[in-house]
Parts: C-alpha cells; structure tokens; sequence
C-alpha cells in the first residue's frame, strides 16, 4: 500500500492558473420565507441567463450550479473579473433594485487547479 501511495504522490499532474467566479443570491433564505415560488422562479431565470448569454462571452464554464448560487471557471482573472460585471449590470436589468428582486454577491479568486 505505501508503495502505491509513493507511486501515486510522484505522478506528474498539471496545475492550470484560473480565475473562479462565485455568484450567490444575497438574503436567499429571506427571500424563499417571504416567496419561495417566486423566488425560484426569478432565479432559475436570472442563473439560465447567466449561463446563456453572459458567461459564453466571457469563456466561462459553469462548474457547479448550487441552490442559489453558481461556481464559474474563467481561464483569466480579466475575463472573470468582466463578466462579473456584466452580470451585475444584467442583474439590475432584471430588477435586482425592485421588492423581492434577486441581488447577487460576486467574488472572483485566481488560484491553481488540478
């Protein structure tokens, strides 16, 4: 067994520098205790247009897609960073600012993948 971990630990593997994108629903649980349906709703249609229309222009892949929120892989911090933007400006569009309206908090972290 330790030989097959010693094996293991001296493979050769690839790190990739990429710049991971992290959108959430701010106040989900508010939202979903004042108008669960709703905000279902709102989101699925914020995230498919994220996911349709922002994030392919950016280059980005969505790794994860979590209840209320979503993991983006860019291959540069600026792509990340832009579409970051965009999404925010999208969000507003699709009244982030109005009762009810879905906010989103956005962080971007550059580190190495496996």
């Amino acid at each position: 067994m330790q030989e097959l971990l010693e094996q293991r630990a001296i493979e050769p593997f690839q790190l990739l520098r990429r710049a991971v994108l992290i959108v959430d629903v701010a106040e989900s649980v508010r939202l979903m205790e004042n108008d669960e349906r709703g905000t279902i709703m709102r989101w699925l249609d914020v995230s498919r247009h994220l996911e349709q229309r922002i994030f392919p222009r950016f280059a980005g892949r969505v790794v994860k897609s979590l209840g209320d929120g979503l993991l983006v892989e860019f291959e540069t911090p600026r792509a990340a960073v832009a579409a970051a933007i965009e999404t925010q400006k999208e969000a507003q569009a699709l009244g982030a600012g109005q009762e009810g309206g879905i906010r989103l908090r956005i962080g971007v972290e550059v580190s190495d993948v496996v």
